[in-house]
C-alpha cells in the first residue's frame, strides 16, 4: 500500500527530501505510527537529522545535508551539476 502511494504521487529519489510528516496525509498515509516510521526511515536513508522544532528561528531549518538535498531536488542543469563541496562553499559565503 505504501509503495503504491509513493508511485501514484510520483515520489522518486529527488523528491524524497520533500516527503514530511505533514505531506504524508495528503498522499493517503494517515496512521500516525506509520508516519513516524516512514519519516524516520527517510531521514536514515538520506542521512539527515530530525528537524528540531524548538530551535531558534535564526538557525537553518535543516542540517547541511538536508539543505543540499533540497537544492538537488529539482531537475535542471544547475541542480544536476551541483556537488556537495560546491554547495558547502556557497553555504559558508
Amino acid at each position: 500500500f505504501k509503495q503504491a502511494c509513493f508511485k501514484s504521487n510520483r515520489i522518486n529519489g529527488r523528491k524524497l527530501i520533500y516527503v514530511t510528516a505533514s505531506s504524508l496525509p495528503n498522499m493517503g498515509i494517515t496512521d500516525f505510527q506509520h508516519i513516524k516510521v516512514i519519516t524516520a526511515a527517510i531521514r536514515k536513508l538520506m542521512t539527515i537529522t530530525e528537524p528540531q522544532w524548538c530551535r531558534s528561528i535564526s538557525l537553518r531549518h535543516r542540517d547541511s545535508m538536508g539543505l543540499f538535498l533540497e537544492r538537488k531536488g529539482p531537475t535542471g542543469k544547475r541542480a544536476n551539476t551541483l556537488t556537495l563541496s560546491q554547495f558547502l562553499k556557497e553555504l559558508e559565503a
